[in-house]
């Protein structure tokens, strides 16, 4: 436990470096622990922009669990991995129409644990593609899918939205998605399909209203163990902005409340 809050329990440096070479530029990020002479987060990357609307980012990720020293589960020799990630976006010229693909490969440590018969697995892989069209001037329609498949745990979720904005006052959309996680807090075999509406509405520069509602349907069956994620999740919030677009270097900041997850 605990006991001493004024001692020493790590000892972490970390470091990083970003260089620009033209359209591309490569970088990377190390830590390690001193007490443990060993690097728990090494990544570089590199990313490589050819053209106007064209780009695309290469990762590298070298992960090592760290604990403090007073906690006892370092004992438990967890496992680090090594990940490889690649992304690739592209966009239309006026953003019309946009397209991004992404995947990566993690592979983990031996743990030296299981039986034969039954071997561990000790990869996992993710894949996504997201993509928006502009029907016209004031349509837009955008999706998204995401696979993520590892020891232990699994996700796989989806999602699509129509959204109509006749002018930069006001905007409604509605969209619908569905989700699979198989982890601690699992949904087993069932799915969780979900659909919903948003809208906001400029009142004056500095005050926006905004609001959604959403219904989550579990269609598992059959699964008592399982808990409902039967939901329905209505917001309704004022946001009011005082000062400048931070964004712009005016600075300022804005009253409201965190978007939902």
């Amino acid at each position: 436990m605990r006991n001493d809050l004024g001692a020493l329990y790590s000892e972490r440096i970390a470091a990083n470096a970003e260089f620009r070479l033209g359209t591309a530029s490569v970088g990377g990020d190390a830590t390690r622990d001193l007490a443990t002479e060993t690097f728990n987060d090494l990544t570089a990357h590199v990313v490589f922009n050819p053209w106007h609307g064209i780009g695309s980012r290469f990762e590298f990720r070298h992960y090592s669990p760290y604990f403090d020293l007073w906690t006892i589960w370092g004992a438990f020799s967890p496992v680090g991995y090594n990940e490889g990630a690649a992304n690739f976006t592209w966009s239309a010229p006026g953003a019309r129409t946009a397209f991004g693909v992404s995947g990566g490969y993690r592979a983990y440590a031996n743990t030296y644990t299981g039986v034969a018969w039954l071997p561990l697995r000790n990869s996992g892989w993710h894949v996504g593609v997201t993509g928006s069209a502009r029907a016209a001037n004031a349509w837009t329609v955008q999706g998204s899918y995401d696979m993520d498949i590892n020891f232990g745990a699994s996700s796989t979720d989806g999602d699509v939205a129509i959204r109509w904005q006749p002018s930069s006052r006001g905007s409604l959309a509605v969209h619908g998605m569905a989700f699979q996680n198989i982890y601690e807090f699992t949904v087993g075999e069932g799915r969780v399909l979900g659909a919903g509406l948003e809208g906001a509405y400029q009142i004056s520069p500095d005050l926006r209203l905004a609001g959604d509602a959403t219904l989550y349907r579990h269609t598992g069956k059959d699964q008592p163990d399982i808990a409902d994620w039967n939901q329905r999740r209505v917001s309704l919030r004022l946001e009011w902005r005082v000062g400048g677009d931070p964004g712009s270097g005016g600075g300022g900041w804005t009253v409201g409340p965190v978007k939902r997850p």
